[in-house]
């Protein structure tokens, strides 16, 4: 996670650069950027899972795809069941894919 960046990036053993595999589109509350990031998840599929601190949200970034889809919170910050409050970790049900 490159937090200063709002970028995840993957490194393979001995690689001189990373890719990157989520964001690097600067920062703001769109589905192609996400803004601090505290908290990465990523299954056996690679589909990388982000806790979005500054806009109070959970992302979904599928390997390959050019955006991610909100899974959790999006909705500003708050308490109401639809809301997230700068959330600062993740985990994900690797049976279920609940998060």
């Amino acid at each position: 996670m490159d937090r200063s960046n709002y970028r995840v990036q993957r490194w393979t053993p001995n690689a001189v650069s990373g890719t990157v595999v989520a964001g690097g589109n600067g920062i703001a509350n769109t589905l192609t950027q996400f803004g601090a990031s505290y908290s990465i998840y990523v299954d056996v599929n690679m589909t990388v899972y982000i806790s979005d601190y500054s806009y109070h949200r959970v992302v979904k970034w599928v390997s390959g795809a050019p955006n991610c889809t909100v899974v959790a919170g999006g909705n500003g910050a708050g308490s109401s069941l639809t809301q997230l409050y700068n959330p600062i970790g993740i985990t994900v049900d690797p049976t279920t894919g609940n998060v």
